[in-house]
């Protein structure tokens, strides 16, 4: 009789316990999701056409490649018709590149863009140089017009770092460090069987 209440003490508790743990879970999981309707997600992810100002964003893509994207407001398009009658038309819309590596923007070229253009790969072929680039338009005269400049950026080294982080040794000096311990086998299942016996 004493087993048979034992036993069904510890089925009691054990439903208990499991009855508590999945309540729990169910708790956390309804904690997760978010009270959003359906509705409200789908408007919350679209992101805007366009943001209303005249800004150009410069990222470097790798050490010898930037990527800039721009958007020029109908504010900036009628000031320059203002600035210059309807030279839009016949200007020419340019990315002046500019090469701040030494502090000043003594280097600079001219990439002719399309006029519908939100974008362009920039090809600079310079590791380790600084550069901002000037969205604009060159007038039939030769001058040029800054509508938007971007953010400084400079590309990355084409080799590897001379600087070696001393919690990060490259893997010959990690080598050479078991070496330098005296073990004769340094692979896995050596350096296993020398711990084994």
């Amino acid at each position: 009789m004493s087993t048979f209440l034992l036993v069904t003490g510890i089925i009691v508790a054990v439903s208990t316990l499991t009855f508590v743990y999945l309540r729990k879970q169910q708790r956390q999981k309804q904690n997760l999701k978010p009270e959003v309707s359906e509705k409200e997600g789908i408007e919350n992810l679209d992101f805007p056409i366009s943001y209303g100002k005249n800004q150009v964003t410069l990222l470097v893509r790798d050490p010898d490649w930037l990527f800039a994207y721009w958007e020029i407001t109908a504010t900036a398009q009628s000031e320059f018709s203002k600035q210059f009658g309807n030279a839009w038309s016949i200007s020419k819309p340019t990315l002046r590149v500019y090469d701040v590596t030494n502090g000043t923007p003594q280097i600079y070229y001219d990439i002719q863009i399309q006029d519908y253009a939100e974008s362009w790969y920039i090809h600079v072929g310079k590791p380790n140089h600084t550069f901002f680039v000037d969205l604009g338009r060159i007038l039939p005269d030769g001058r040029f017009y800054c509508i938007a400049r971007s953010n400084i950026v400079t590309t990355p080294t084409n080799r590897v770092s001379d600087i070696i982080d001393p919690n990060w040794l490259p893997n010959e000096a990690v080598w050479n460090a078991l070496r330098a311990q005296e073990l004769d086998v340094l692979s896995s299942w050596g350096l296993f069987e020398r711990e084994c016996d």
